[in-house]
């Protein structure tokens, strides 16, 4: 009975976390497409967790069972015999005392059949309409599979404006800009001014009101799942989930999957390898949810490293820095000028951080204006 209920306890906490890790990273989990990683991992958990939930129920009940089935028994036999000289009646009376037994036990179970078909019934209505949600989505990313995008000149904006559906103003308006293959571009502005929605456009998780994204000059569709490949993201508040190392580098791959020698090789380019060191571990050093047992900057370049392990086309640094102190926002800086063959878009509102872009743009009053670097 402990191990059915350290199993119980230990399942449910496992189904716990793989649905918060999931949720927390939602953005990381859509643009690095790792929907089965955590579907696999919320299954395990759950099956487990209904497995042994049922034999602990099955085991609590079986003492009322047995005490039940003994009764019955009793009754027939003490029936049986006191009857046994007039058999015409002593038949009669035990046929109808095993009827009227099996009856009384079969009501509670037959009404809880009943209550559960109602049940189903009133819950398919919701059922239904997640299902046709998802199957929805699945069916557009299967068309935007086949629609492969190929990014070798350019990321253009062009006349976009972007209204979210409940709102009344753009809160991007008439959006120009060109970034070209393997430059670093900076975006500024205050909170609220519009730059994680401009993000949200360029990696195609929403489509613009007006105008148009292109990709070499082709439009870019909504969760398009050929270019979200493409795309490596490290967000302000870089999200760890409670795995090792490397699963966090490799995220949203089975750990039999990941390859170890490229880990290897990013990890030693994002200089981590001092920190693991520093630790006494490997690439199994074991990480807590949300990098507890590590520093803001070894957060940073853990995120960093992940979006490196896909070999991406464009890195997208979302107020990657701005919770860092200056000392460990240099190191970050200079190791993202060091990056060779990629195209960087670097989204801040510290001005002095863009040092190390060759375009500088600022988002205000809802449009973009190109600055002097």
């Amino acid at each position: 009975m402990n191990d059915i209920g350290k199993d119980r306890y230990t399942s449910y906490a496992d189904k716990l976390k793989a649905e918060k890790e999931a949720f927390d990273g939602i953005k990381d989990v859509i643009i690095y497409g790792a929907y089965n990683y955590f579907i696999k991992k919320f299954s395990a958990a759950n099956k487990k967790h209904v497995n042994s939930t049922l034999i602990e129920d099955l085991l609590k009940s079986l003492p009322k069972q047995f005490i039940e089935f003994f009764i019955i028994i009793l009754f027939v036999l003490f029936s049986f015999f006191y009857f046994k000289f007039d058999d015409s009646f002593s038949n009669y009376f035990i046929t109808i005392s095993v009827f009227f037994l099996a009856s009384y036990k079969l009501l509670p179970i037959s009404n809880k059949i009943f209550l559960t078909l109602q049940l189903l019934k009133i819950k398919t209505y919701g059922f239904q309409q997640v299902y046709n949600e998802i199957m929805d989505g699945y069916q557009n990313n299967k068309t935007n599979t086949d629609n492969e995008t190929s990014f070798n000149n350019s990321l253009e904006f062009k006349n976009v404006s972007y209204r979210y559906p409940v709102g009344k103003n753009n809160v991007l308006d008439n959006i120009n800009f060109k970034i070209k293959k393997n430059q670093i571009t900076g975006i500024f502005g205050e909170s609220g001014s519009g730059k994680s929605t401009l993000l949200n456009l360029l990696c195609g998780l929403i489509e613009p009101t007006n105008g148009q994204v292109l990709i070499d000059d082709k439009p870019l569709t909504q969760m398009n799942e050929s270019w979200l490949k493409q795309i490596g993201y490290v967000p302000q508040n870089s999200y760890l989930i409670s795995e090792t190392v490397s699963e966090n580098i490799a995220f949203g791959i089975d750990k039999e999957n990941i390859n170890l020698d490229l880990v290897k090789e990013i990890i030693s380019k994002t200089k981590l390898d001092q920190f693991i060191k520093h630790h006494g571990e490997d690439v199994n050093f074991l990480l807590k949810q949300d990098g507890k047992n590590i520093s803001g900057g070894q957060i940073q370049r853990i995120a960093i490293a992940r979006a490196l392990y896909r070999k991406p086309n464009l890195l997208i640094l979302d107020e990657s820095t701005s919770a860092l102190d200056y000392e460990t926002e240099s190191e970050i800086l200079k190791l993202i000028k060091d990056i060779k063959d990629i195209t960087v878009v670097f989204v801040t509102h510290r001005k002095h951080t863009l040092n190390i872009c060759d375009f500088v743009y600022e988002i205000k009053d809802n449009t973009l204006v190109e600055k002097k670097t």
